[in-house]
């Protein structure tokens, strides 16, 4: 076997790999979602049909360890994701600018050879050898990930409902 074949092999698992991780932390996101939704509405169903006023306060806060969760997760993905555009980038053009090495491109063609190195990261799963540190820190951030557009729909969503169910069940308003 040959140094290039060595490569290329390795390249090949670390997709397979990535791809799996990427498909694995999607699905624990869904499900994650699914379990928050199902257990707040049970909440917030509970607290409707037998007039537990104080089951919508504690419902607002249910979503909570769920968001922070599925932040994490969220990480994981967006790290990976970007680690296979890197490497689709890589080989789709043929050349790839490196982290850390300036003006240096690391190409195909010496990728291919065995009698020359490439600086190319294999197995670099959450990108963070791929990617220049202020990407990476930007992809991966809590923070960012935290108050991404979609879990500030679903779960900010959740929160502010009960929140408003919790107030409007006021018996002196007589809405419930």
């Amino acid at each position: 076997m040959t140094k290039a074949d060595f490569r290329i092999q390795m390249l090949d698992k670390e997709i397979d790999l990535v791809w799996g991780k990427i498909i694995h932390f999607d699905n624990l996101r869904w499900k994650t979602r699914q379990v928050a939704l199902v257990l707040w509405t049970a909440a917030i169903g509970f607290g409707i049909q037998f007039d537990k006023t104080g089951l919508f306060f504690l419902a607002s806060f249910l979503p909570i360890p769920f968001w922070i969760i599925e932040t994490n997760y969220r990480r994981y993905y967006r790290g990976m994701n970007e680690r296979m555009k890197a490497i689709r980038a890589f080989i789709r053009d043929k050349k790839y600018c490196v982290k850390g090495e300036k003006d240096k491109e690391a190409q195909l063609d010496d990728f291919l050879d065995d009698s020359k190195d490439c600086i190319f990261p294999v197995f670099d799963y959450w990108a963070s050898k791929t990617l220049p540190t202020k990407v990476h820190k930007k992809v991966v951030s809590r923070l960012r990930n935290f108050f991404h557009r979609t879990n500030l729909l679903i779960y900010l969503l959740m929160i502010l409902i009960s929140v408003a169910i919790y107030l409007f069940s006021d018996p002196t308003l007589g809405l419930f």
